[in-house]
């Protein structure tokens, strides 16, 4: 797995974008060139982007590739083969230079600190053990009126911070169904084109 890293020491929080791509190259270096614009607004992060190649059969490893040798704030990561999209989301976070840790939705499983540990977990863990609906963590962060427990207004952004947005499954005040891609998306679409409206 490649990797192009980049040390951040301005003192500032690192935000990191993983991107995950299945058969992207006719929309991968587009979706580069806005989410680059975007995140060269926030003064306040170092920002990285983590281009994910979850087995495409196109172009869109070699275009990640170069994309990652652009840059020093781009990473290219190829799993082994396809896995899905929570796995390659999952293995962009791995290589986030800000990561820490990682917190598995499942009981007794505690923090994940080292890639052998999520190794180990993705080994041990089967999705029928996550403690959701599905796949996705959903609720977290729901869109709400602070007295209704809401955690983010209608523009994703938390209660209480103006240039912090979510943009996820956590910004959903419950899991919609079985399969909630499709809301999903359309929320971060949304929410993502909200902000670009404003800036």
């Amino acid at each position: 797995m490649p990797r192009n890293i980049r040390v951040f020491d301005h003192g500032r929080p690192t935000l990191g974008v993983v991107v995950p791509c299945h058969n992207e190259a006719e929309v991968l270096a587009r979706t580069h060139a806005r989410l680059t614009r975007a995140l060269a607004s926030l003064a306040a992060f170092d920002c990285e982007l983590i281009h994910v190649d979850d087995g495409s059969a196109d172009d869109t490893w070699h275009i990640a590739n170069l994309l990652a040798k652009k840059s020093g704030s781009v990473r290219a990561v190829k799993p082994s083969r396809n896995f899905g999209h929570q796995a390659a989301c999952l293995a962009g976070l791995r290589e986030a230079v800000g990561a820490v840790e990682l917190l598995p939705p499942t009981s007794g499983a505690g923090p994940l600190r080292t890639p052998a540990d999520v190794d180990a977990y993705c080994d041990r863990v089967r999705p029928g053990d996550w403690e959701l609906v599905s796949v996705h963590g959903m609720g977290s962060c729901p869109m709400s009126l602070p007295e209704r427990g809401g955690v983010g207004d209608e523009a994703g952004r938390p209660h209480g911070f103006t240039n912090l947005r979510l943009c996820d499954a956590s910004v959903l005040p419950g899991a919609p169904g079985i399969s909630p891609q499709g809301t999903i998306m359309s929320f971060a679409r949304e929410i993502v084109g909200r902000h670009l409206e404003s800036a």
